[in-house]
């Protein structure tokens, strides 16, 4: 499958995100739940914007990884120890998007390794992905952008 690939500066974003560890395995599980949450601290407070919803993965090993599930925001939020607030600083990212389910976006990681790798750059510890597709759309038409900030080797 060809990858369009590109490098690009994002800037900073701050989010409102519930912090999950989790195994791989159950993040399908624990993400829906995660993002009712932050959509039901922000909609009241007239704060959800019209943007992606986010999951940023960090801190992966062996016995899983810590997602921070939400949305981004205009300005910082002060949560209430269950949404909390998040901001991911401006940075120089590879990314990709992914057309299709869910379940082969792995596929679009092991190109980004690749790319990263034969431009002499190294990944940094956390990655985010962008959902940008309503949650009834079907899997092979699901858009999901991926981002993973560059080392400042």
């Amino acid at each position: 499958m060809a990858h369009e690939i590109r490098i690009l500066r994002t800037p900073r974003t701050d989010l409102a995100v519930v912090r999950i560890r989790s195994s791989i395995q159950r993040i399908p599980e624990v993400m829906g739940p995660a993002f009712e949450d932050v959509a039901a601290y922000l909609g009241p407070r007239g704060l959800l914007g019209t943007g992606p919803a986010i999951a940023v993965y960090s801190d992966m090993d062996a016995d899983g990884v810590t997602v921070a599930a939400g949305f981004t925001v205009a300005q910082p939020v002060e949560g209430d120890g269950h949404v909390v607030p998040l901001v991911l600083p401006e940075s120089e990212v590879i990314t990709t998007t992914h057309v299709g389910p869910y379940e082969t976006l792995s596929q679009e990681y092991g190109a980004l390794e690749q790319a990263a790798a034969a431009r002499g750059r190294s990944l940094g510890p956390l990655m985010w992905e962008e959902y940008w597709s309503p949650p009834d759309t079907p899997p092979e038409e699901t858009r999901t952008v991926i981002c993973w900030p560059l080392s400042a080797d």
